[in-house]
């Protein structure tokens, strides 16, 4: 809380986002999954969450701008699997809001099962917000 204002203070967030594909014909059974970093300023982790998500839905919205996600094609669904506040050194000049990957891997079905279910995930997970994509 913004002591002066009284207002929830805004902060930068680093959000991690990984949007899933399945891999259909290819390799049954099999989503290949990429990872993302972005950074974003707001006033709680929900708050950061959800503006995440809105950015990379954006993007995919756009076919011009498809290749910043690493692929032209859209997810099954993304899942926010980090998000808190953190203190940056004055100065320190951070890409707020363009998506980093971070990370590119194969999962099994049964991995994303477990994601999707809340059961313990053999990939970092801080918290599982997920959200299919129509």
């Amino acid at each position: 809380m913004d002591p002066v204002s009284g207002q929830p203070e805004i902060l930068p967030y680093p959000v991690r986002v990984m949007a899933f594909f399945p891999e259909g014909q290819r390799a049954p059974g099999k989503y290949w999954t990429f990872e993302y970093l972005i950074f974003l300023q707001a006033n709680s982790p929900s708050a950061a969450s959800k503006r995440a998500l809105s950015l990379l839905r954006s993007i995919l919205d756009s076919p011009e701008r498809l290749e910043k996600l690493g692929t032209r094609e859209k997810p099954e669904f993304y899942a926010v699997v980090g998000d808190c506040p953190v203190e940056l050194p004055d100065g320190a000049a951070v890409p707020f809001e363009h998506p980093m990957i971070i990370n590119y891997l194969t999962l099994e079905q049964q991995d994303v099962q477990a994601l999707k279910t809340h059961a313990q995930a053999r990939f970092p997970v801080r918290r599982g917000y997920l959200e299919e994509c129509s």
